[in-house]
């Protein structure tokens, strides 16, 4: 049984401060292994990619300071690779925008293939009409202006491109 929680101590004809003990003991046990084996499962979960868990036991004092700051650390993993895919989708599309551009003179030309190519990446079905709203003093563009995409990026996890488009 060495190395493995849940056990329990049995006493056979302890009575009174005896029992009392024994039973003490064996609820300490099973706290404890309650608590080892929720923070083991959500680490598990963890080193499998998941960082959408954290552990939920009740906890106090060495334990409950563990508990929190596995849980903390879950969450600053979790927002930093949030903000690493994000980073790599603004890279990626970028160069790929900038790509696509190299060359191009014409501004209707430059507005119509980065409104084309924009509504994709944002998931763009109802985009807000930008004609009558938008005066340029280029003719050009106004006339390429069409629809602007007005979704969040599907690429992105937290739509962070929505707040800035």
């Amino acid at each position: 049984m060495e190395g493995r929680l849940g056990g329990q101590a049995n006493v056979p004809g302890a009575a009174g401060t005896w029992k009392d003990l024994t039973g003490n003991v064996n609820l300490l046990a099973a706290n404890l292994t309650t608590q080892v084996r929720a923070i083991a499962e959500v680490a598990t979960a963890v080193t499998k990619g998941d960082l959408t868990r954290s552990i939920q036991v009740v906890a106090r004092g060495e334990v409950a300071e563990l508990k929190d700051n596995l849980n903390t650390m879950i969450d600053n993993l979790r927002l930093t690779t949030d903000q690493n895919t994000e980073q790599d989708w603004l890279k990626t599309n970028l160069a790929r925008f900038t790509n696509m551009l190299q060359g191009q003179r014409d501004l209707a030309t430059v507005g119509r293939m980065l409104l084309s190519e924009l509504a994709p990446l944002v998931e763009s079905q109802n985009g807000g009409d930008l004609s009558g709203r938008y005066r340029s003093p280029h003719p050009q563009a106004s006339s390429c202006s069409g629809r602007l995409p007005m979704a969040a990026p599907k690429d992105t996890p937290n739509g962070w491109l929505s707040a800035k488009a």
